[in-house]
């Protein structure tokens, strides 16, 4: 509501987004710019990174700061500091210069320190850091971890993070073949797969990304989603959702 809160919301995907979309157009001041802004509220004076949080005001802020009058949103996804990664990797990749991968490493590094769940069989990443952490993991946030770490051959990430979207394969009885949308938030690195939806985009991005190198998984989960949604057919009592 801007008459109660008078400022403007930059979500951090949506730049993320914007700063690729200019790269691969050719449009390299543009994104530049996009990714300068992203510069000031990743490193602190010292030099150290602070992951991003979701979203900001036009009010000032600062590398390290979750709440005030220039943060819209305090939390630190990881998925969305994966995009912002995937931004500076891909400009670095476009330009030939390399201190921006460098970013994209910083961020890397800083999401492996933080949320990391590589010690767990299910491996993968929590979906989000202090100040307001969570423990879920996240498969659409482990999708963008994936597709970072593979841009910059960090492969003990990748792997990580690929194995954890292969484990949330075939656990929805009522979507048997899809890849569900995470864990649960009880514990740390919540191995506990509760009841949720069947959400498109994970079937989607996971296939993009190429998260699960299973043919066959990945096979049924896009002729799932690709169908329209019906009625419930019931098998043995109980109720499968025909579609997306």
């Amino acid at each position: 509501n801007y008459e109660q809160t008078p400022h403007c919301r930059f979500d951090v995907y949506d730049n993320a987004l914007a700063a690729i979309y200019l790269t691969r157009r050719g449009r390299l001041e543009e994104a530049r710019s996009v990714l300068k802004s992203f510069l000031y509220l990743l490193y602190d004076d010292k030099g150290g990174l602070k992951l991003l949080a979701a979203s900001y005001t036009d009010a000032p802020a600062k590398a390290g700061d979750y709440q005030g009058v220039g943060i819209a949103d305090g939390a630190v996804d990881t998925g969305n500091n994966a995009w912002v990664g995937l931004a500076f990797t891909h400009f670095a990749a476009e330009t030939g210069e390399a201190c921006y991968a460098r970013v994209a490493r910083d961020i890397l590094e800083a999401l492996r320190h933080d949320v990391s769940c590589a010690d767990d069989e299910m491996g993968g990443f929590a979906a989000r850091g202090p100040p307001y952490p969570h423990n879920y993991r996240s498969t659409e946030h482990n999708i963008d971890v994936f597709s970072l770490s593979r841009a910059l051959n960090s492969s003990a990430d990748a792997e990580s993070a690929a194995t954890f979207v292969r484990s949330m394969w075939g656990h929805s009885k009522q979507a048997p073949d899809t890849y569900v949308t995470g864990t649960g938030d009880a514990a740390h690195c919540d191995a506990t797969i509760p009841l949720a939806a069947a959400a498109a985009d994970v079937q989607f991005w996971s296939l993009l990304a190429d998260a699960d190198p299973s043919a066959a998984r990945k096979n049924a989960s896009v002729t799932f989603a690709l169908r329209n949604p019906g009625s419930a057919r019931y098998k043995g009592g109980e109720g499968r959702i025909d579609g997306l």
